[in-house]
């Protein structure tokens, strides 16, 4: 327990650029023992809020330990803390909110969809917190846990809310399109024609179209597993410098082999970016244009 204990203390406060890799690996080794420290410190950013001295770390790191022990006892203090004013969120969680909030709820969700389906829609939440709750919702969805009708009226519903962020929308029309929920598509024309989809993110009506009709086998919406050592690459921490090895004369003899071989004809995507340069996608560029071997099917 005293281990336990010191490495919890090491990682409290952010105290230098080393990776706690040890510290990690002693937390995980005792799981039962570390929840309660875990929980505490998500209570104790809660209370400090904007006050929470900017070295402390350890609500950080319970974040994703939580997640990575599938924890459902946390899902409510998670929850809570994505549910905070906008300001307050960003101190605390920073690029968390974007790259893996949704995928740290989906993780410990523990079955209350109603207390989701409220903070999706809450005015008062932050954008992106409220979009990382959709996606765990679509996962949800996807796998299995309520159905088809309820899913598809829940959309309805947030479509007809009219207080929401155009980000909000566009994560719903996305999410609509992925789901194959082709009766769905004159609302999104309509969410289009109010001019409340990001044109950043969705350019146009055609390209959700293009999206309906992309059958994929492998949408995923939140990652079905998480580790507290993805957090190696993070910017706090110092970087392993990569060692260069020497190329063998084998390695060297198949990079020319590769750069002698004729080049091999792809089929672009039309939401691919134009191999003319433009910046444009290929479907709005040289999709229609005469062909001259952009797409080998001249």
């Amino acid at each position: 327990m005293m281990e336990l204990q010191k490495a919890i203390e090491n990682v409290t406060y952010r105290n230098s650029r080393r990776f706690p890799s040890e510290e990690f690996e002693v937390i995980l080794g005792h799981k039962e023992e570390a929840k309660p420290y875990l929980y505490e410190s998500l209570d104790y950013a809660l209370q400090e809020a904007s006050n929470l001295d900017d070295k402390y770390t350890l609500h950080l790191y319970a974040l994703y330990f939580l997640a990575e022990f599938q924890d459902k006892e946390s899902f409510k203090r998670i929850l809570k803390l994505a549910s905070l004013p906008t300001e307050t969120l960003d101190y605390l969680l920073g690029d968390v909110i974007t790259e893996d909030l949704a995928d740290i709820m989906y993780n410990t969700y523990d079955g209350n969809l109603e207390l989701l389906k409220e903070a999706s829609k809450n005015p008062e939440n932050n954008e992106f917190a409220c979009m990382a709750i959709l996606n765990v919702m679509a996962q949800l969805y996807l796998d299995g846990m309520f159905d088809k009708e309820e899913w598809k009226n829940y959309l309805y519903q947030l479509l007809a809310e009219d207080h929401l962020e155009t980000e909000i929308y566009t994560v719903a029309a996305e999410i609509i399109c992925k789901c194959q929920f082709e009766e769905m598509l004159p609302d999104i024309r309509s969410l289009f024609q109010n001019n409340l989809i990001n044109r950043w993110f969705l350019e146009d009506y055609d390209e959700c179209v293009d999206l309906m009709f992309d059958y994929q086998e492998d949408i995923q919406f939140c990652k079905q597993e998480i580790s507290i050592f993805c957090l190696k690459n993070w910017a706090m921490f110092e970087q392993e410098e990569k060692k260069r090895t020497p190329k063998s004369n084998t390695q060297k003899e198949k990079k020319r082999t590769s750069i002698n071989k004729p080049a091999q004809n792809h089929k672009i995507g039309r939401n691919a970016p134009c191999p003319c340069g433009s910046g444009k996608k290929y479907k709005h560029c040289c999709l229609n244009k005469p062909k001259g071997g952009l797409d080998g099917s001249a």
